[in-house]
C-alpha cells in the first residue's frame, strides 16, 4: 500500500512538475519573441520591471484601466511612458510605473494597491471614469500571480492570436466585444476553415489555463475582494472610490485622483469634489479634472471608440498631470521649471 501511493505520488509531481515546466518555457518563449514591447512583464505590469529598492527614486504609480495601460498604442507612446519622460526633463530620478489594466475599474484597482505594495512609491495617481464600477479583478484572478507574483504571458497571447486567426486583424476590438460568431463567416475553403479551427484551439487552450488559474485565486486573493463586494453598501462609484482612496491613505499615499477626458457626468463631478472637502480627504487627495481637456471626436487624438487616446491625445494627458504635479506634488517641493513634451 505504501509503495502504490508512492508511485502515485511521485507520478503526480512528475506530471505537475513537467505542465508547470513547459508552461514556463512557454511563456519564456513569448516573452522572449515580444521583448520590445511584451504588453506585461513577468511583474504583472506595462514597461520594464522596477527594483523593489528604489534607493533615491521618487516613484509614481498609475492606476487604470485601458487607457492608462495604453491599448492601442506602443508602450513609448502610452501616457505613464511620456509623463514619465517629462518629469525626467525636471528631476532624473523619477520612475513613473504603469499599473493599468484592460477593462479594469475601482474593485481592481483596489485589489492592486495590495499586489504592488512592495514597489514602494510615492505617489499614486488613481485615472477613473470609464470603468469605475467594473467588477473585473484581473490581477486578481490568477492564483499564479497571487502566489508567485509571476504573470503569464503566453495565455494572453494566445487568446489575442487565436482572434486575429478567426476573424481577422482588422476586427480584433470588435472580436474583444463578442460582435463575431461563426455564422459570420465562409467556411467552405480549407484554409479558412483550418485558420478558423487553428484560432479556436488558441483560444481554448487560453481559457483552460484561465479557468484552472482563477480557480487558485478562489483560495487567495478573491476573498477579501469579493466580500467587500457581497457585502453591499457600494451603490456607486463614490463609495468604491472611498474605499480605495483609505487603502492608500492607510499606507501614507500622496494621492491625485484624475478624471479622465470625456467622462462628463456633472454631478459625480460635484460629488468627487464634496467628498474630498471631508476628513479624511481634505487637504490630502488631489483632484484634477481631464473630462474636457482632449476632443476625442478627433481622430488625431483618439481612436474611433472615443475612449482610448493616440500618442497624440496621451502627449496631452500627460503634458496636464506633468504641470500639475511638478506644480502640487511633494515629490517636486523646489519651484521648478515646467516641462511638456511636443505632440
Amino acid at each position: 500500500m505504501r509503495r502504490r501511493l508512492l508511485v502515485i505520488s511521485v507520478i503526480t509531481f512528475s506530471f505537475v512538475f513537467c505542465l508547470v515546466s513547459a508552461f514556463y518555457l512557454l511563456d519564456h518563449v513569448c516573452y522572449s519573441k515580444h521583448s520590445n514591447d511584451p504588453i506585461f512583464n513577468q511583474k504583472g505590469y506595462r514597461g520594464s520591471i522596477v527594483s523593489t529598492n528604489k534607493g533615491n527614486k521618487s516613484r509614481i504609480a498609475v492606476f487604470g484601466d485601458s487607457t492608462v495601460f495604453g491599448y492601442g498604442v506602443l508602450l513609448e507612446e502610452t501616457m505613464p511612458y511620456l509623463l514619465e519622460k517629462n518629469l525626467k526633463q525636471v528631476k532624473s530620478n523619477v520612475e513613473v510605473v504603469n499599473l493599468g489594466m484592460n477593462s479594469q475599474g475601482l474593485w481592481g484597482i483596489y485589489s492592486d494597491i495590495d499586489f504592488f505594495k512592495y514597489i514602494n512609491y510615492d505617489t499614486a495617481i488613481l485615472y477613473t471614469g470609464h470603468n469605475n464600477i467594473s467588477p473585473h479583478v484581473h490581477r486578481g484572478l490568477s492564483g499564479v500571480f497571487a502566489f508567485l507574483g509571476y504573470y503569464s504571458l503566453w495565455p494572453v497571447i494566445f487568446s489575442e492570436k487565436g482572434k486575429i486567426l478567426k476573424y481577422g486583424a482588422n476586427n480584433l476590438s470588435r472580436a474583444y466585444h463578442g460582435d463575431f460568431n461563426k455564422s459570420d463567416y465562409d467556411l467552405n475553403t480549407n484554409s479558412t476553415l483550418l485558420k478558423y479551427l487553428a484560432g479556436t484551439a488558441l483560444e481554448d487552450l487560453s481559457i483552460g489555463y484561465s479557468l484552472i488559474d482563477k480557480k487558485l485565486s478562489n483560495y487567495f486573493v478573491q476573498k477579501q475582494t469579493t466580500k467587500l463586494q457581497q457585502s453591499g453598501g457600494f451603490k456607486s462609484d463614490i463609495d468604491l472610490i472611498k474605499i480605495v482612496l483609505n487603502k492608500l491613505l492607510e499606507q501614507k499615499k500622496e494621492i491625485y485622483l484624475v478624471r479622465q477626458s470625456n467622462n462628463i457626468v456633472a454631478d459625480r463631478d460635484e460629488q468627487i469634489k464634496k467628498l474630498l472637502t471631508e476628513l479624511p480627504y481634505k487637504g490630502k487627495v488631489k483632484y484634477i479634472d481631464l473630462s474636457l481637456s482632449i476632443d476625442v471626436g478627433n481622430k488625431v487624438l483618439a481612436f474611433p471608440n472615443g475612449k482610448h487616446l493616440t500618442k497624440a491625445g496621451n502627449t496631452i494627458i500627460a503634458n496636464e498631470l506633468s504641470r500639475e504635479l511638478q506644480s502640487s506634488s511633494k515629490i517636486f517641493s523646489s519651484d521648478p521649471q515646467i516641462y511638456s513634451s511636443e505632440i
